[in-house]
C-alpha cells in the first residue's frame, strides 16, 4: 500500500519493487522514510553530477540517490538500509528549511533546441509558481476565440498552436520593452539583414540573412512587416560599415 500510494514521488523504487528486483518489505520502509521530509524527497530524485556505481555491482550505475536505495533494498540487509536512510536524513536536517524554500527553485529546467528541420523543441520542468505565471501569460497574451467561432472543420488553431502564436507575442514585446534585461542591445531582438534594392525585389546578386544565416526574400519581406528599420549604409565591395543608425 505505501508502495503504491507513492509510487509517482519514487518511480525507481516503485519499479524495482514491481520487477522484483528489489525486496518489497524494505522498499516500503525506504518510500516511507523518503517522504517524511520535503528534503528528502527533493534530494532522492535530484541526479548525480555523475552516475555513482552500485556498491554490489559496479557495472550498475545509479543516476539518483533513490536508484541507489532501491540498490539497497535489493541487497543489502534492513539494518545496513536503515542506517543509510538515517545517515541521509542527518546529513539533509541543517539544510532542511533551504531545502524547502528552493527545491523547485533548483529542480526546475528549460532546454530550448534547434531541431534539424528549422523548428525548435522546447522541454523541460517549472517551478509551481513560474509554472502558474507562465500558464496564466499564455491565456491572455492573444484574445481567445468568439463565441461565434466554430471549429467544426479544425480550422481554429489548436490549444498548442494558440500557446506557441502567445510565446512569440511575449518575446515579440519583451524584446522591444526598454526597461527588458538586455546584453549587447536587445537579446531577444532577430536581426534582419538586407538591401533595399533586393528587398524590393531588382537582380542584386545578394541575399537577406537572419542573425547571419541566409533566408528567402519572401521570409525577409514578411519579417520586414513587423521589424524597426536601422538604416545603414554599406560598402559592398570592401565590407566596411560606412553608417550605421
Amino acid at each position: 500500500a505505501a508502495i503504491a500510494r507513492l509510487s509517482k514521488k519514487f518511480r525507481a523504487l516503485a519499479a524495482a519493487a514491481c520487477a522484483g528486483e528489489a525486496r518489497i518489505d524494505p522498499v516500503a520502509f525506504a518510500v516511507r522514510q523518503l517522504d517524511k521530509t520535503p528534503a528528502m524527497r527533493v534530494y532522492a530524485r535530484t541526479p548525480y553530477a555523475e552516475p555513482v556505481p552500485s556498491p554490489w555491482n559496479s557495472a550498475v550505475s545509479c543516476a539518483t540517490p533513490e536508484h541507489l536505495i532501491a540498490q539497497y533494498c535489493a541487497h543489502a540487509t534492513f539494518d545496513e538500509l536503515a542506517t543509510h536512510l538515517a545517515e541521509l536524513a542527518a546529513s539533509l536536517a541543517e539544510s532542511a528549511e533551504l531545502f524547502d524554500g528552493l527545491s523547485q527553485q533548483s529542480l526546475q529546467r528549460l532546454e530550448v533546441t534547434e531541431l534539424d528541420n528549422g523548428m525548435w523543441s522546447l522541454s523541460g520542468e517549472l517551478a509551481s509558481e513560474t509554472g502558474r505565471m507562465f500558464a496564466k501569460l499564455l491565456q491572455t497574451a492573444v484574445p481567445p476565440p468568439r463565441q461565434d467561432e466554430v471549429d467544426a472543420d479544425g480550422v481554429l488553431p489548436a490549444a498548442a498552436n494558440r500557446n506557441a502564436e502567445a510565446l512569440h507575442h511575449m518575446l515579440s514585446v519583451y524584446g522591444t520593452d526598454p526597461d527588458a534585461a538586455t546584453r549587447h542591445g536587445h537579446t531577444c531582438t532577430l536581426n534582419v539583414t538586407v538591401d533595399i534594392d533586393t528587398l524590393a525585389g531588382k537582380n542584386t546578386g545578394r541575399v537577406a540573412t537572419l542573425e547571419g544565416d541566409p533566408i528567402s526574400l519572401a521570409k525577409a519581406r514578411l519579417l520586414s512587416c513587423e521589424g524597426q528599420v536601422i538604416p545603414s549604409v554599406f560598402n559592398y565591395q570592401s565590407g566596411e560599415a560606412i553608417e550605421l543608425g
